[in-house]
C-alpha cells in the first residue's frame, strides 16, 4: 500500500496544530505577569524572631501578598514585634507554632496568646470554642481534647488536676479535667472555660502538673479548604492565588502566561503531539520545542 499521500496529510494537520500554539503562546506571552508569579512562589519562608514558617496558599502575610492566598483576613500570618507568628480570629490572637500545607492532611498548631505562660483561670466566664470563631475555615483536629476548669475553695493539693495561681493579687485554687465530674464539691464552681490542648500534652500535664507547659504546646486544627486546585496548578508549574476582583475565585499564576482558572499551559501538550509523529524531521521538532 502506498502511504505517500498519508504523510503530507498528517504533516499538514500537525502544522496547523503547532501553528495554533506558536500563534497563541506569543499572544499570551504579552499578557504575562511574572511579578505575581514570583511573589506567589511556594513555599515562602517567613521569619519572625527565631522561628520560620513556610507559608503558601491559602495563607498569606509578610512579604507574601494577599492575592497569593485565599484573601480571607483570617488566613493572614502576622509577626508580633519580631518575636512570634500569629493569626487572628474575631480579635482573638493565636500564636502559630506549626503550619502544614498538605493536601491529604492540612493542619496548623496554634496557641491562644492570652493563655501563653502562667495562665491563671480567674473570673473568666466566656467559653472558648474555636468553631464559633471561624467555622468555615477550621475545625478541631482529632488530636485535641478540652480542659474544663473549676474554681474551688479549700481544695486539697493532692486532688487530680489541682492548680493554684494568683490573679490581680488574689490567690485562686481549683482543678482541671478532661471529663467533668458527675457532681461538684460544695466549695467548687465551674468556670465555664474550655481550653483546647493536644492529647499528647495531657499525659505530660497529669504527670508533671505543669499547666503552662501544656497550654504552650497549643492545639491542632485542620483547615476546611479544598486545595486540590492549588495542587493541580502547582504541578503544572503555576503558583496559587485568588482573583481580587472576584473574591474567593481561584487563580493559577503562570510564568510567561496570563493567569488561568485552573492550570498553566503545559509544554507536555506539544511533546505529546510530537510523539505521535516519529517520522517528522528532527530539525522541525527542535524548532517547535525551542519556539
Amino acid at each position: 500500500m502506498n502511504n505517500n499521500h498519508v504523510f503530507p496529510t498528517l504533516t499538514l494537520h500537525l502544522v496547523i496544530t503547532i501553528s495554533f500554539f506558536l500563534i497563541v503562546v506569543p499572544v499570551s506571552h504579552c499578557q504575562n505577569d511574572d511579578h505575581q508569579y514570583s511573589n506567589c512562589s511556594i513555599p515562602y519562608p517567613y521569619r519572625c524572631g527565631s522561628s520560620e514558617l513556610n507559608i503558601s496558599y491559602p495563607f498569606w502575610g509578610g512579604k507574601r501578598p494577599q492575592h497569593c492566598g485565599l484573601g480571607h483576613e483570617g488566613l493572614e500570618i502576622k509577626c508580633h514585634a519580631d518575636q512570634y507568628h500569629f493569626i487572628e480570629f474575631e480579635n482573638q490572637k493565636f500564636r502559630v507554632l506549626t503550619l502544614s500545607i498538605n493536601e491529604s492532611h492540612p493542619t496548623m498548631t496554634i496557641a491562644q496568646d492570652d493563655r501563653w505562660n502562667n495562665y491563671c483561670p480567674g473570673n473568666e466566664t466566656q467559653e472558648t470554642v474555636m468553631l464559633d470563631l471561624e467555622p468555615c475555615l477550621f475545625k478541631y483536629s482529632p488530636n485535641v481534647g478540652n480542659l474544663s476548669f473549676f474554681r474551688c475553695q479549700d481544695i486539697h493539693p493532692q486532688h487530680p488536676g489541682y492548680f493554684k495561681c494568683s490573679e490581680e493579687g488574689e490567690d485562686i485554687t481549683g482543678f482541671y479535667t478532661v471529663v467533668p465530674p458527675p457532681y461538684l464539691p460544695a466549695t467548687c464552681q465551674e468556670l465555664k472555660i474550655k481550653v483546647a490542648v493536644l492529647l499528647t500534652a495531657l499525659d505530660d500535664l497529669y504527670r508533671t502538673g505543669n499547666l503552662s507547659k501544656a497550654l504552650n504546646k497549643g492545639f491542632e486544627v485542620e483547615y476546611l479548604l479544598d486545595i486540590t486546585n492549588c495542587s493541580d496548578c502547582y504541578l503544572s508549574g503555576g503558583r496559587c492565588g485568588f482573583n481580587q476582583s472576584a473574591p474567593g475565585q481561584f487563580l493559577c499564576y503562570c510564568h510567561d502566561h496570563k493567569p488561568q482558572m485552573s492550570t498553566c499551559p503545559h509544554p507536555g501538550m506539544i511533546l505529546h503531539i510530537l510523539s505521535k509523529y516519529p517520522g517528522l524531521p528532527l530539525c522541525f521538532k527542535a524548532y517547535i520545542i525551542l519556539v
